[in-house]
């Protein structure tokens, strides 16, 4: 295992992809440093190893390195900074010195919940640190594998798991990233893995997966138990589930074999709760020494691990009542027209407790027999038992699919949008 800082000094004999050796990046490393004439940079690359290139170019350079989520006009204009150009063919006689881990800075771009670019800043130190307790956790068993990835390396969890992770240990990881199953299904063998979120996960196209991945990952977004068991119907694995965030790292991870499945938090986090089940955590991730409070409120079941009881910032006031959002999906997803459910307060004038609904067979069935109107007020008349008046939902949207965003989050203004029109 090579830290990050001290990669290019090293003398290795490995592939990087299945194309690109140790030596060609070195070489494109040094071809694409030699390039960068500004102190800010941009970097934006669909391809893993041209976006591992131009990475250690900029960290090497020194120059201040952005990381946006897409690279669409209006993302870019945002950020400031030259979009860095990767090169190749470069002199792999090129001497790299060591980086000062604890200097060099890289700002993720994440959409957050609103949908609105927000920059987080993370030292080299902070990655380093998790890519030590993520081949700690699981790189005895992965040796070799080739990382496989449905998910973008502009976003960390892409970044650590398909990129930075395999490379300090060695491994090699596939180049492209898969947006459709068909494309990846023919590359699975015991020799690879997979780096994926519920957004894939979720929904599967009908597959002949001939062979079985050594381990399966999933992040950015809450799994659901159904679809972990269809995924290890189909791809032989029942995913490895971590939760966190760009800001935190990686905090816990699950496998989920049954409802319930607590999280084990890895052993370099420490956790604690307050008196409202608000978790915090201690770890080498944050840039800070002292207690980082989450969102999330968890309830400790044995040793160190816990199950998740919903975010604390989906706790909403409606006529005057406080409202769990969670609550209510729980109890719309329970019903048997239901397959999903999403709620949230729209920006009508009333603010409205709204839900956008993904329907059951049954369910599909109803909408074509008595329309949306009374197939809302029927799951209202459904939810009475279990909710209070006020958490039941006034606004109604049913669509096919739930809209995510690439790494499987729901954002707030994709759902806002489906209101927009009435």
């Amino acid at each position: 295992m090579i830290k990050l800082s001290n990669l290019l000094q090293q003398e290795r004999d490995f592939q990087i992809t299945p194309q690109k050796s140790f030596s060609d990046l070195k070489g494109d490393v040094a071809a694409t440093l030699r390039a960068i004439t500004t102190d800010r940079v941009v970097l934006f690359e669909k391809s893993g190893y041209r976006f591992l290139v131009g990475l250690l170019a900029a960290l090497h350079k020194g120059v201040h390195l952005s990381l946006p989520p897409n690279d669409a006009p209006k993302t870019l204009e945002k950020i400031e900074g030259a979009r860095l150009q990767v090169k190749t063919g470069g002199d792999i006689e090129t001497t790299f010195t060591p980086l000062n881990p604890h200097e060099r800075v890289i700002d993720f771009f994440t959409s957050g919940s609103t949908g609105e670019a927000k920059s987080i800043r993370k030292k080299l130190i902070q990655i380093e640190n998790e890519i030590e307790v993520l081949e700690a956790t699981w790189g005895e068993g992965l040796k070799d594998k080739l990382a496989l990835a449905t998910v973008s390396h502009q976003h960390i969890y892409g970044m650590l798991f398909k990129v930075l992770w395999p490379v300090c240990a060695g491994r090699p990881f596939y180049d492209e990233t898969f947006e459709y199953w068909e494309n990846l299904v023919g590359q699975l063998s015991q020799d690879t893995l997979v780096i994926s979120s519920p957004a894939h996960l979720s929904r599967y196209p009908d597959l002949d997966v001939k062979a079985a991945p050594s381990m399966v990952f999933s992040s950015g977004g809450p799994l659901s138990l159904d679809a972990a068991g269809q995924s290890r119907d189909i791809l032989g694995f029942t995913p490895m589930e971590v939760f966190g965030s760009t800001e935190t790292g990686g905090i816990a991870y699950r496998q989920q074999t049954g409802p319930e499945v607590p999280w084990q938090p890895f052993e370099a986090v420490e956790t604690r709760q307050d008196a409202m089940g608000v978790l915090s955590i201690r770890s080498p991730y944050l840039d800070q020494e002292g207690w980082y409070e989450t969102s999330d409120r968890v309830e400790f079941v044995k040793d160190r691990s816990f199950v998740m009881r919903g975010r604390v910032d989906r706790i909403v006031k409606v006529e005057g009542k406080r409202v769990s959002l969670p609550e209510v999906e729980a109890v719309l997803s329970a019903l048997d027209d239901v397959a999903e459910a999403c709620a949230l307060i729209t920006n009508d004038e009333r603010k409205s407790l709204s839900a956008v609904v993904v329907l059951s067979e049954q369910g599909q069935g109803k909408l074509s027999e008595i329309g949306e109107f009374r197939l809302g007020r029927d799951l209202r008349q459904q939810m009475k038992p279990y909710l209070e008046q006020a958490a039941l939902p006034r606004r109604w949207r049913f669509v096919s699919k739930i809209p995510v965003n690439s790494q499987g989050k729901r954002l707030l203004a994709d759902l806002l949008a489906l209101y927009e029109a009435s």
